[in-house]
């Protein structure tokens, strides 16, 4: 308990804090393609990924 009474003081409130990320994106997919029974669909592969990160910081007594 005397480190801690050290780093942060005798009596002083304890603030904390819970961090959180998130990564947001849109894949763009290929969609339906009609061909005979027995024959694949040949289709270009469009590999578009747009993404962001979010980041937040809460203090939960506070909000």
């Amino acid at each position: 308990m005397k480190l801690f009474e050290e780093c942060f003081g005798k009596g002083q409130p304890l603030r904390y804090l819970c961090q959180d990320e998130m990564r947001v994106g849109l894949m763009s997919q290929t969609g339906w393609l009609i061909t005979s029974r027995g024959v694949k669909p040949i289709a270009k592969a469009q590999y578009v990924l747009e993404s962001f990160w979010v980041y937040s910081v809460v203090e939960p007594l506070s909000g």
